[in-house]
């Protein structure tokens, strides 16, 4: 007589049915891209060769904390995880607080910060020059708003903001390469 049918559901034989689901929903494609991880590299600026860093004094784990330019360490806070969405279009996102670099306004200078990740924010996707790959080794590239049309990724002092892109690869505070 087979007793297994007669047996309480215990909580690793929960754990292991919800492991097939995750991995099965994975293998169909039902979890969206975002869900899986993507190995965190350092966004370095050409300008200065500094990297993106959320800024502590701000509380890294608080939607607004502002991002700067930092010299360069081995922190969580310098670490970025580059999801790709459709199309050339990518998320910025921190590992360790799952928040997303993202565009405070469209406006003229306005603040770089992190927060919420949500494919749909215009705020939070980005994409480079010409379509180029944002990726480990692809070299340095504007990266680009998709909130403010014509806007990139630039350094003024040691924040973060975005500012009119400049024509071609000319401006060294507007370009970005990870590394």
């Amino acid at each position: 007589m087979d007793t297994r049918n007669d047996q309480k559901e215990t909580p690793m034989r929960h754990l292991r049915r919800i492991g097939y689901a995750l991995g099965a929903a994975l293998a169909l494609g039902l979890i969206p891209a975002t869900a899986h991880a993507a190995t965190p590299v350092h966004v370095k600026e050409a300008e200065q060769s500094k990297c993106l860093d959320i800024r502590t004094e701000d509380d890294i784990f608080v939607p607004g904390a502002r991002l700067q330019r930092f010299t360069c360490h081995s922190v969580n806070e310098q670490q970025w995880e580059i999801l790709p969405l459709a199309g050339d279009a990518f998320l910025l996102r921190n590992p360790l607080t799952r928040m997303c670099v993202a565009a405070e306004s469209a406006g003229f200078g306005a603040q770089v910060v992190e927060r919420a990740c949500g494919e749909s924010d215009p705020a939070v996707r980005w994409f480079t020059l010409g379509g180029v790959p944002f990726v480990k080794g692809s070299g340095f590239n504007q990266i680009r708003s998709a909130l403010a049309s014509g806007s990139c990724l630039d350094t003024l002092d040691t924040f973060v903001k975005i500012f009119p892109c400049s024509p071609g690869l000319t401006n060294k505070a507007q370009l970005w390469a990870a590394v």
